[in-house]
């Protein structure tokens, strides 16, 4: 009895709280939560004395000999700027797994907390920061997609914006009403230039379908006031059957390949795939046009061109005079795109994005 009460009480003590905390907090705690361990002061700069802790920022501890990691150095900059700092803008992207994702730390603070003067932490303050906008990811404080979204809209390109609003929708991070509501909500409050995220959201209508890789996203820019469209529509009723782009009132669709190629192992695959689900739509007299990342980053209005053309030519071919004028006023020129679409310095144009295929 005496020896269970021993682990009992050993299971109580302040380094054992301590350590099962710092073990969900990727290695590390706060002072405050020391204290309220039944540390006192002088018992924790002497755990910091002799090497059992390290002091990483004012009132943040890290347990000697934990691993260093990407996560552990984002809650370190959570814990630093004080309870309120939740991981946003670009380090909130990383959390996610989206595009343009950064570890590099930043925090969100709200207002009118000040935030501490934190070496390698960039710190954002806003005014408004409600309990919607805050969630937790792999036990770190961040901001929740819709309102990452809302945050990037103002230090991101339009074509980097969006593409991380189209793989924050094609993921279902978050739905496109609750970002709009995000948007009208934070825009009656005073942020500015939330006008082409909005745009961005209308464009993205349940008719208009929303795209599933970069791939798709830079194609909604080619493809920008075109006759009517849809991104990822099931023209077959089969699973088999989804293609990128499928072109209302004629028989026409688009398939944009990612650098993968067919000798990766899953490139096979997919490669092996694609032949037969476009070999079954041609079978259907469906014509099929193949683009690759390199036709739309290097030359956009070649592909918005030869779309047109086969346009034209499959409305004329099935006899429809309201297709065809609609596919004659089309026009060649790629709208505001040339500068959009050459190839960025960013992220998006990384080989990682490159090599994201199709999103099947």
């Amino acid at each position: 009895m005496r020896a269970e009460k021993r682990t009992s009480d050993a299971k109580d003590q302040p380094e054992a709280i301590i350590a099962r905390l710092a073990e969900r907090q990727y290695g590390v705690f706060t002072g405050q939560q020391a204290f309220d361990a039944g540390l006192n002061q002088g018992q924790l700069n002497r755990r910091v004395a002799n090497g059992a802790w390290e002091r990483v920022h004012r009132g943040v501890f890290r347990v000697a000999g934990s691993a260093p990691s990407p996560h552990q150095r984002l809650m370190i900059a959570c814990l630093s700027a004080g309870p309120a700092a939740v991981v946003s803008h670009a380090a909130a992207a990383w959390l996610w797994g989206l595009p343009g994702g950064d570890p590099s730390p930043q925090v969100t603070l709200p207002l009118p907390a000040r935030s501490r003067n934190l070496q390698g932490v960039k710190v954002h303050a806003t005014s408004f920061l409600p309990a919607c906008d805050r969630t937790v990811r792999y036990r770190i404080p961040v901001t929740d997609p819709a309102r990452l979204v809302v945050d990037m809209a103002a230090v991101l390109p339009r074509r980097e914006l969006e593409i991380l609003l189209d793989a924050v929708l094609s993921k279902e991070l978050a739905r496109d009403t609750r970002i709009g509501w995000r948007v009208a909500e934070l825009a009656a409050r005073g942020r500015q230039g939330l006008g082409p995220l909005r745009d961005m959201l209308h464009a993205r209508s349940r008719e208009g379908g929303v795209p599933a890789s970069v791939l798709e996203s830079l194609a909604r820019l080619v493809l920008a006031g075109l006759p009517p469209h849809r991104f990822n529509k099931r023209v077959v009723a089969d699973k088999e059957r989804v293609v990128d782009v499928d072109f209302d009132g004629i028989p026409l669709f688009t398939e944009f390949d990612g650098w993968d190629g067919p000798r990766a192992p899953r490139g096979r695959i997919r490669y092996q795939q694609d032949i037969d689900r476009q070999n079954a739509l041609v079978t259907r007299g469906r014509t099929p046009l193949r683009f690759t990342y390199a036709d739309l980053v290097q030359r956009p209005a070649w592909v918005r061109e030869t779309v047109i053309a086969n346009g034209r030519r499959l409305a004329r071919e099935r006899g429809d005079p309201q297709a065809q004028a609609a596919w004659e006023a089309a026009d060649p020129r790629v709208p505001q795109c040339e500068k959009r679409c050459q190839p960025a310095k960013s992220q998006s144009a990384t080989p990682a994005a490159r090599r994201s295929g199709s999103g099947r």
